[in-house]
């Protein structure tokens, strides 16, 4: 008698294989122990993958446990690997990664340690070449601790592209700048006490010695400004990157340069550069009477959204005509020899804000667009995921959303939102005490509103908080399952 297979399970083996096929040496596979034989062990995946895998040391552990493991070997189809147990005491975990470390014949250092427990934190292969290019850029961050203004006019005299330069290639500007090249500034290294509140302020007398010792132009003169804030921005940049924002990074496939990441820590700290890029752009066209930078600048004005103009379909077309607006403008000033540091820098963030937003959108739903409320124009950024659950489609009876602006009037606030079938539980978060007493006092309309919608449960919230904002990191380890997230003092579960 034979069996036939229909094709869902054909569908599911074929999956299967597939998925097998794509293991290698140095992946971290993660789920829960469901069978456990000497040394053969058998997990569920969150995919719900079941894998069996040979462990190089006989540890006892209970079913239904979580457990990381990380394959050491691949050999005629069976997986060789070893434990790594976050989930429970540091020392365990410290264990496991120190043998992981010993296997590729790296020293067991506080830096390693780290860089393996992030590499892990973010589902990243572990192995000798990943961990030694993170401690490179590590260590070119560090490099900025000493020499800081002689390094930081390396940068500037060095005829490079170093704010968008990848990391790793920073420390050769170091060397194509010779010493003797920086003779005239040599009174200034003396101030240079490593990196100090004074830096800006050094970098701006550097300029004005520039512009007293030699004879410069108009027109280089506001290049050479522009040359000074990138290479301050490159520097404030640079000592403000750590561990976590630089394999985040990584793992998103966004190419770790001092601009990525000064666009990255400006959208953490919420301060609008989206309407700001673009207000200063409006405002430059704003005198000029050739009619297709006219057009531009009207075109402009309307990317930004309306409350209710929030809908896929309108990000989609305003984010895509943006983008082919930055591309005319950038032509048309090229044609007409324009150098204004300050265009170039506005028109270089909106297109890096929009490339990293896209980037991040990999395992939830995010948003970071140009709104306008009552006249007022401001940044919103808004995610919307299913906690312990890394998928972008997500069921709409089962959802977390994070609402974040900055508004004139109120400052910034948050809104927490979690909506279970048709339960809703509202949390709003505000610097100011003034606002969250504001939102309690007029919650019940919002009560009222939610109820003749459907919603049989509704509560809200408003709480006085300035702690950490909520930004990609802390959504990443919400939606994560293994990830341990230390970030919410609010609880929106109802």
């Amino acid at each position: 008698m034979r069996i036939k297979l229909d094709g869902k399970v054909n569908e599911t083996f074929k999956k299967y294989n597939e998925f097998f096929i794509s293991l290698k040496v140095g992946d971290v596979l993660k789920g829960k122990v469901t069978d456990k034989n000497g040394n053969m062990i058998t997990i569920k995946t969150p995919t719900q993958k079941f894998i069996k895998a040979l462990l190089e040391t006989n540890i006892w552990i209970e079913n239904n446990s979580a457990v990381e493991l990380i394959i050491t070997n691949i050999d005629d189809g069976k997986v060789y690997a070893k434990l790594l147990t976050m989930n429970n005491k540091n020392n365990t975990a410290n264990s496991g990664i120190e043998s992981i470390l010993k296997s590729l014949s790296l020293n067991i250092s506080e830096e390693n340690l780290e860089i393996c427990k992030a590499l892990i934190k973010y589902n990243q292969p572990i192995n000798r070449e990943i961990i030694e290019y993170i401690n490179y850029l590590l260590k070119t961050i560090q490099s900025f601790n000493n020499d800081t203004i002689k390094k930081a006019l390396k940068l500037l005299f060095c005829e490079k592209d170093v704010i968008n330069m990848p990391l790793h290639d920073i420390n050769s500007v170091f060397y194509s700048v010779k010493d003797d090249e920086l003779t005239n500034f040599e009174h200034f290294f003396e101030r240079d006490m490593n990196f100090t509140h004074d830096f800006d302020k050094t970098m701006s007398k550097i300029l004005n010695h520039i512009f007293d010792y030699y004879e410069i132009k108009d027109n280089v003169k506001e290049v050479l400004k522009g040359l000074i804030n990138d290479t301050m921005n490159i520097v404030m940049t640079t000592k403000e990157t750590d561990l976590e924002t630089i394999i985040l990074m990584l793992s998103k496939g966004i190419e770790v340069t001092p601009r990525n990441i000064m666009v990255y820590n400006l959208i953490n700290k919420k301060n609008s550069l989206l309407t700001k890029s673009l207000e200063y752009l409006i405002e430059c066209l704003r005198d000029y009477k050739d009619e297709n930078l006219k057009f531009i600048k009207a075109k402009f004005d309307e990317c930004y959204f309306r409350p209710n103009e929030i809908n896929v379909r309108s990000i989609n077309y305003k984010m895509n005509e943006l983008i082919k607006l930055l591309s005319e403008l950038e032509y048309i000033l090229k044609q007409k020899n324009y150098v204004g540091f300050e265009v170039r820098e506005s028109i270089s963030n909106i297109k890096e804000i929009i490339n990293l937003v896209e980037a991040f959108n990999s395992d939830f739903n995010y948003l970071y667009i140009p709104i306008m409320i009552n006249n007022n124009k401001t940044d919103v950024e808004i995610f919307i995921f299913e906690r312990n659950n890394k998928r972008k489609k997500i069921e709409a009876s089962n959802a977390n959303i994070i609402i974040s602006l900055n508004m004139p009037n109120i400052g910034y606030i948050e809104s927490h939102i979690k909506i279970k079938k048709d339960a809703l539980n509202i949390v709003f978060k505000s610097e100011d005490k003034a606002v969250t007493d504001m939102i309690k006092h007029y919650s019940f309309r919002l009560k009222e509103i939610f109820e003749n919608k459907g919603y049989k449960k509704v509560t809200i919230a408003s709480i006085n908080n300035n702690k950490r904002k909520a930004n990609v990191l802390s959504v990443n380890g919400m939606v994560n399952p293994y990830i341990k997230n230390d970030y919410y003092s609010i609880d929106v579960r109802i």
